[in-house]
């Protein structure tokens, strides 16, 4: 892979347990993350984006509710990553135009700056 691809941890806290456990099962085929898990109403991601994507990550940040329906998220850009040694996104086997989460880039107000989901046609990298 020729971009930087950096790891974030992501913890959450949604509205109760149920609605953790949906906002899991929904993002779990996104090609960003790596892992996502929930214990009560905390949800646990790690996401591999690439660099210049980092706003993204940070968007959700500060707009929980309207992109994860998360109350708050924390994150964390740790300084060295042990293993593993390679930080791939998640390879698709064919693009879609509706990315796995059910987002559509064409749609979204932030397409003009974002490089689109990896496992759509809208995807900047892959035309």
């Amino acid at each position: 892979m020729d971009e930087k691809t950096v790891l974030v941890l992501l913890e959450g806290e949604a509205e109760n347990e149920a609605k953790a456990l949906e906002t899991a099962k929904r993002y779990r085929n996104c090609p960003y993350v790596r892992l996502m898990t929930t214990s009560r109403k905390q949800l646990f991601a790690a996401y591999a984006i690439p660099e210049e994507q980092r706003w993204w990550i940070e968007h959700i940040q500060s707009h929980p509710e309207d992109t994860l329906r998360l109350k708050n998220v924390s994150l964390i850009f740790p300084d060295h990553v042990t293993y593993p040694e390679n930080l791939d996104i998640q390879p698709v086997s064919s693009l879609q135009t509706t990315a796995p989460c059910g987002s559509r880039c064409a749609g979204c107000r932030s397409y003009s700056k974002c490089l689109g989901c990896p496992a759509t046609i809208w995807h900047k990298k892959a035309k």
